[in-house]
């Protein structure tokens, strides 16, 4: 595989959401199910938690810290509310006894979401490291099973980064992804009903900002996506070079090719690092203006609800409501932007992976697989053709034989095909033209865990190969 072909690979970004890849993915959330269950439970519960503190505000101040007798009509909808029930069933409370209750029921909520919070974060991290160690797992074990050939076509440095940063990549979706979204969208549904009964005007004005950070998020969000496919272009080289340099590192001291090297590889570093900078530059500019955006909000809702509660057209505690409200509403718009950039990496992560695990076992042992109760070991090649590419040999046309207890050994200049011979015998590669015989029997048809097994090679044939 070329390294331009390579390099397209780590290019693919693919949809934000891709049905079909969702699919395989949460197969492997299926074993731990109640848990991610217990993580959405858990995290609506956060969600409405969080609803319960400025509300409690509101009474606080309403009914309690400035009282208003004979005025209604300008109490916040959740201050009537509380005031309705407690004449309803003849409570009277002391103002000091009230604020110590509203007190509490904060702290209360403040408490038990710190609690939630704490295990719905400990439940993901524990499903994602899971879900990391079965994906680990599967794709080792079909790395394992592939032919010596997906090897040689494909960089070890790239199947590396399959099992490791591409894997990290779908723990983030697990852990920061699917979960929290859902927790975000939950919370901003609840934000968005209590604004608008509290006050649907000032409600209207709280998301007069909502186009303005709309277009912010936007524009980060498609500068994220190139600067992403770039940081992961860069990366990729430098995976391969470091690959293919420390493997190759005697040959590289052969020829005297150190400081080369180096330099080669300061150069790939060094664009690694300005595609990380101008990712980092994005993410400098979207957050500031995330609050500089989110602090006109406030303005807003300081300017046209402190005219209402001058007008007494609005009561304080709805206020002060509404500003707490803002930051918890803005916050989650933003993060779900972000949430977007690691759902899209999560598919290009597992469109990269399911195509690695997807690659077809090119040579396997046949369904009526040749098992004998002895080997002998005689081996014969009968004009046997073979090339790694298609347009080049390396063997044409050799046929010898070797009985058992002979010992034979295959002398020859370097790329003269000594291992590859020996990688024939053992089925590492298929021919082009001829046959292999073990015993007598073409090595397709072997069962390959006993061809390539002691029981095989431990026998009385002795075949080397040394280098000349």
């Amino acid at each position: 595989m070329s390294e331009a072909t390579s390099l397209h690979e780590e290019e693919i970004l693919g949809k934000a959401y891709d049905a079909r890849l969702m699919r395989r993915l949460l197969g492997y959330v299926v074993p731990y199910r109640w848990t991610a269950v217990a993580a959405i439970v858990l995290i609506v519960l956060s969600s409405l938690l969080q609803l319960v503190g400025p509300l409690a505000t509101a009474v606080a101040l309403d009914l309690f810290i400035r009282p208003f007798a004979g005025e209604a009509e300008t109490l916040s909808a959740v201050s009537r509310w509380v005031a309705d029930e407690m004449v309803r069933r003849g409570i009277e409370v002391e103002p000091a006894v009230g604020l110590g209750i509203v007190s509490l029921i904060y702290l209360g909520s403040l408490l038990l979401t710190f609690l939630v919070l704490y295990w719905q974060g400990y439940i993901m991290q524990l499903m994602g490291q899971r879900i990391m160690f079965d994906l680990r797992r599967d794709i080792f074990g079909r790395l394992q099973r592939l032919p010596v050939a997906y090897f040689d076509r494909n960089p070890i440095g790239r199947l590396v980064t399959r099992v490791t940063n591409d894997v990290d990549a779908l723990n983030e979706l697990f852990t920061a992804g699917i979960v929290s979204i859902f927790g975000d969208v939950v919370l901003l549904v609840g934000i968005v009903a209590v604004l608008f009964w509290l006050d649907w005007r000032l409600a209207i004005v709280t998301f007069a900002i909502l186009p303005l950070l709309l277009l912010l998020t936007f524009w980060f969000k498609t500068r994220a996506r190139r600067s992403y496919r770039e940081v992961r272009v860069r990366l990729a080289r430098i995976n391969a070079f470091l690959q293919e340099h420390i493997t190759g590192m005697s040959v590289v001291q052969l020829f005297n090719r150190e400081e080369g090297a180096l330099d080669d590889f300061s150069r790939v570093n060094d664009a690694h690092r300005r595609a990380n900078i101008r990712a980092i530059f994005y993410y400098a500019v979207y957050y500031p203006g995330v609050e500089l955006i989110t602090a006109l909000g406030v303005g807003l809702i300081l300017w046209y609800g402190g005219s209402g509660v001058v007008a007494g057209a609005l009561s304080i505690g709805a206020l002060v409501a509404f500003l707490q409200y803002a930051q918890r509403f803005y916050q989650p718009l933003a993060d779900l932007s972000e949430k977007y950039n690691i759902l899209q990496a999560a598919m290009a992560s597992s469109e990269r992976i399911f195509r690695l695990m997807d690659s077809p076992v090119e040579i396997a042992s046949p369904a009526d697989a040749y098992r004998p109760g002895e080997v002998r070991g005689a081996i014969e090649f009968r004009q046997v053709s073979f090339g790694y590419n298609e347009d080049e040999q390396v063997l044409h046309d050799i046929s010898f034989a070797v009985a058992p207890g002979e010992t034979v050994a295959i002398v020859g200049h370097t790329g003269a095909g000594k291992t590859t011979l020996a990688s024939l015998l053992q089925r590492f590669y298929d021919l082009d033209s001829g046959s292999v015989m073990v015993d007598g029997v073409d090595v397709r048809e072997w069962d390959l865990e006993l061809l390539r097994g002691p029981s095989v090679w431990c026998s009385r044939t002795s075949f080397s190969s040394p280098a000349r």
